[in-house]
């Protein structure tokens, strides 16, 4: 089977780069296809700030078996009349877009050439809400306008949708039911599944390696609290820093490490904060700010640390999405500490596999809960307890969440892929300028064709307005006026 994805890069298989959620995602669903045996060409859109700037805008490689991969610059990738010829040159017998709203819809575009799986990578819109309550409405209005219109153009069009979260699967039903997706045609037939984040499940490393933190920039009985990856819009920056503050006071040995940082062109806002609340502390020299590391050297900082943070504040990301560092922790043995928002979190926590602080502002959650510092001291007077729940986890999420297990769905419909029962309908209609609608919802939730109606609307009013202008066309008027009087 030839299979063709557009996701994100750098992939966790690259040496010496960092990585960040959409390439992890795009890895986590390639790996397994390329596993199973099916030939894979993937375009993947190149992370702004993660490489040299000088880099051609499309690199080849074959960095896996299988696996044809195009590193693409933004203008090459978002280039859709190229994009087709590649695709139609290929002629896969799937398209999978994965990693983020733009490679789907860019996905979305090539959907008549094969069967169109799109993996939702988190609600798009609720990112941007989230994103909203940080930059302000100025900052985010027309953004979230562009993310609804590509969104609005994979829901349309895909036919197979996976989600992070049931909770999200959920919200998919309801959002295909706004386009008119959910009629007779589809009525009986699945469309959406739910594909959790994942965790790779390569064998650890035979020597562990030498301690290059602890006895160097903290003593070596630290208690040390790592956090890893973006300081995303959806983080409770404040309460993290507060957080960590009141632990400080109250624990001479704690410690705090970072290994992440902004989203360069998307979110660096937050991160730049958190630094500058760092550099005014008194506490300064107990937290460890390293940046973004290599993802290959991040097993080297959780082997140094006593516990993972995940902090979210609330919003409906959360609620519908997921939390890769979660897992990602947990698959070192690394406890971790988390506040009980997104599914994850919720469904470990119940498990008894993390341990769960109180959200500020939380309200009817099913998780009993603390605050984060009164936490932070009740795990640290049990510590030998803590690294056995964090090596349980970790026995757990490396079966139920390794990459081969999440991805089964998407493996079972490579077998033989097919187009949604709607969407056959529509390729075996007659070609014609008009799009084919098979009800009135859709009809009214095509966004291109009313825009272009307003359009024409407009342009007649104007010559309208300007034949009004014309003298003999106000002399004719009051001559029919008078007619009409008379």
């Amino acid at each position: 089977m030839k299979v063709l994805f557009l996701g994100s890069c750098p992939l966790p298989i690259e040496d010496g780069i960092p990585i960040q959620g959409p390439g992890l995602r795009t890895w986590q669903l390639i790996k397994p296809v390329c596993d199973a045996g099916h030939t894979v060409m993937a375009f993947l859109l190149r992370t702004e700030g993660l490489y040299e700037e000088t880099l051609n805008e499309t690199i080849s490689s074959t960095p896996y078996q299988n696996l044809m991969m195009y590193n693409m610059s933004y203008e090459a990738f978002t280039n859709v009349e190229q994009m087709r010829k590649k695709a139609e040159e290929l002629k896969p017998d799937a398209i999978i877009g994965a990693a983020s709203v733009l490679p789907n819809y860019i996905a979305s575009q090539l959907a008549d050439i094969a069967p169109f799986w799109a993996d939702c990578f988190g609600d798009p819109i609720t990112e941007i809400q989230a994103k909203c309550e940080i930059y302000g409405r100025e900052g985010c209005g027309n953004e979230l306008l562009g993310v609804w219109k590509y969104y609005r153009a994979v829901l349309s069009r895909a036919d197979q949708f996976s989600a992070l979260s049931d909770a999200q699967n959920h919200a998919i039903v309801g959002q295909l039911g706004m386009l008119g997706r959910l009629g007779f045609e589809t009525s009986g037939f699945p469309l959406i599944n739910t594909i959790p984040c994942g965790v790779d499940t390569a064998p650890p490393l035979e020597n562990p390696p030498e301690p290059f933190l602890r006895g160097v920039k903290y003593p070596q009985d630290a208690f040390v609290v790592c956090f890893s990856g973006s300081y995303n819009t959806w983080m409770d920056v404040d309460y993290l820093f507060e957080g960590m503050e009141e632990a400080m006071n109250r624990l001479p040995n704690f410690w705090f490490l970072s290994i992440g940082g902004g989203t360069k062109g998307y979110n660096e806002k937050l991160y730049q904060d958190f630094c500058q609340k760092v550099e005014n502390s008194p506490n300064r020299e107990r937290y460890i700010l390293c940046g973004w590391v290599p993802f290959k050297e991040v097993p080297r900082y959780y082997a140094e640390s006593t516990l993972g943070v995940n902090i979210d504040r609330f919003s409906y990301e959360g609620v519908l999405g997921s939390r890769n560092r979660i897992l990602q922790f947990l698959a070192y043995g690394l406890p971790v500490i988390s506040t009980p928002l997104s599914e994850i979190s919720v469904q470990l926590a119940k498990r008894g596999l993390i341990y769960c602080f109180r959200m500020r502002n939380e309200k009817g959650c099913s998780i009993v809960t603390e605050p984060l510092p009164d936490l932070l001291v009740h795990l640290s007077e049990n510590l030998n307890n803590v690294k056995q729940t964090g090596l349980l986890a970790q026995k757990i999420v490396k079966t139920e969440y390794s990459f081969k297990h999440t991805a089964a769905p998407l493996l079972d419909w490579l077998v033989s892929p097919d187009c949604a029962p709607d969407n056959k309908i529509r390729m075996e209609k007659p070609e014609t300028a008009e799009p084919v609608y098979l009800n009135e919802i859709e009809r009214l939730n095509d966004f291109e064709r009313i825009q272009k109606e307003l359009e024409s609307l407009r342009g007649e009013k104007k010559q309208l307005d300007a034949i009004r202008k014309v003298p003999l066309y106000r002399i004719l008027r009051r001559i029919k006026q008078f007619i009409h009087r008379a």
